[in-house]
């Protein structure tokens, strides 16, 4: 599942930044968002920098996405619900060595 959110959200890239409409941006692998989850301008949240979540150290990233799953689940991220919710997500996990 998460794998499947990583690609659906940013082709799990690490750097990439989205502005949205309501002048919002999303930071990481994981497109967290800074209304609500990383500063500034948040204050609650997941109490981290947004610039900490652009590299390859994903461990923060993957912290405050389980923060956000754990307070709206999967549903918090559109991509998820877009290419993820209700498929069988499997066919991301080809070729991994797991």
């Amino acid at each position: 599942m998460r794998v499947c959110l990583a690609e659906s959200e940013s082709g799990r890239t690490t750097t990439k930044t989205n502005l949205n409409k309501n002048k919002s941006k999303d930071f990481g692998i994981f497109q967290i968002n800074n209304k609500y989850w990383c500063s500034p301008p948040a204050t609650g949240g997941c109490k981290i920098p947004c610039q900490s979540l652009l590299n390859d150290d994903i461990s923060d990233d993957a912290k405050c996405a389980k923060t956000i799953y754990k307070s709206s689940g999967f549903k918090a991220w559109y991509g998820w619900r877009a290419k993820c919710q209700g498929k069988n997500t499997a066919v991301y996990l080809r070729g991994c060595n797991l």
